[in-house]
């Protein structure tokens, strides 16, 4: 057994060093991708409370939209069009969407009238609202309770699991 040279050992522990450099590269980019993901994913978030702390009661009682109600409404209806959007375009994490498109599909069960109002001017919402998948989330038993099944929900986005996870998307596993 021989040990080699001094000039193949430096070159043995260069490549080792160069490899680990280069894992820790590729770690730190996925994690700094995940951390932008988690911030805008909090801004939305944030939107949502403060846009729910000024929810109009009546229509929250009625299921009718007022005049006096419009605002509210519209800008609900914008939110979720855009966090249907933000999804598609891959900028929400796998776990967040699941939350948020159960979410949306739950208000929007409740309160059909905002489904007849989003089919204006929300063409993202609409698409999600009228797809296979939010209507499936709600069983005939599930409607009483008006709860959200387990089943899968609708995804806009289209990526492969392989890709989500290198775009920091899907909890690596």
């Amino acid at each position: 057994m021989t040990w080699g040279t001094v000039p193949e050992w430096i070159s043995a522990v260069s490549t080792i060093a160069a490899l680990t450099a280069i894992l820790m590269a590729v770690t730190q980019m996925r994690l700094q991708s995940q951390q932008m993901h988690r911030e805008l994913e909090s801004q939305y978030t944030q939107r949502f409370w403060t846009l729910w702390d000024s929810r109009p009661l009546t229509f929250l009682e009625t299921n009718r939209i007022s005049p006096s109600d419009r605002p509210w409404i519209e800008s609900y209806l914008a939110l979720c069009n855009d966090q249907v959007e933000l999804r598609e375009r891959g900028r929400v994490t796998d776990g967040t969407w699941d939350y948020w498109a159960r979410d949306i599909a739950r208000f929007f069960h409740t309160y059909d009238s905002l489904a007849t109002a989003a089919k204006d001017g929300y063409p993202s919402l609409q698409k999600m609202l009228e797809s296979e998948k939010t209507r499936a989330l709600f069983s005939d038993d599930d409607v009483v309770e008006n709860t959200v099944s387990n089943r899968p929900v609708y995804d806009p986005l289209t990526w492969k699991v392989r890709k989500r996870k290198s775009q920091g998307l899907a909890d690596p596993k």
